[in-house]
């Protein structure tokens, strides 16, 4: 009777998913062993939903003996292209600060269009114009934020 009322469990919650349980396939849950329920469960979940969805003896099989590969899987990979002698590393130390500068000095040509950025100094402006420039450059001017403070932006 626990038997019957497992595989009743079992269709009750496939049919509630959407899915149906072939004859033969149903023949064969009732002489599983295993948990009914959760092998149909197990079923569902790797198959996907459609209109028409049946378990099939073929589903409970695959699921109860899975495929089991024997040694390694043969792949082949084909190159295409080899971009190396194109690649340009840009000389090293000088190349890193050369395309930083760059990509600041785009940065800064973006920022200054923008209307709240028509304040914007660049340090060595600031360093010049302050207090003659060389305690600037030793780090003893401090800028105030006020409403005539700038905007320092600079390599």
């Amino acid at each position: 009777m626990a038997l019957q009322n497992e595989v009743s469990n079992a269709l009750s919650y496939a049919v509630s998913k959407g899915f149906q349980i072939h004859p033969d396939a149903f023949v064969m849950l009732k002489a599983l062993e295993t948990d009914v329920l959760k092998t149909v469960q197990d079923i569902i979940k790797s198959k996907k939903p459609a209109k028409n969805a049946v378990i099939l003896v073929d589903d409970i099989k695959s699921l109860l003996s899975p495929k089991k590969y024997e040694g390694p899987v043969e792949q082949s990979c084909k190159i295409l292209m080899d971009p190396t002698p194109k690649v340009n590393t840009g000389e090293g130390v000088e190349g890193y600060a050369a395309l930083f500068r760059s990509r600041f000095e785009k940065s800064m040509r973006i920022l200054a269009q923008r209307p709240e950025s028509k304040r914007i100094s660049k340090i060595a402006s600031v360093k010049q114009n302050s207090h003659g420039g060389k305690q600037a450059e030793r780090g003893k001017i401090s800028l105030h934020a006020n409403a005539s403070s700038i905007i320092v932006a600079g390599l």
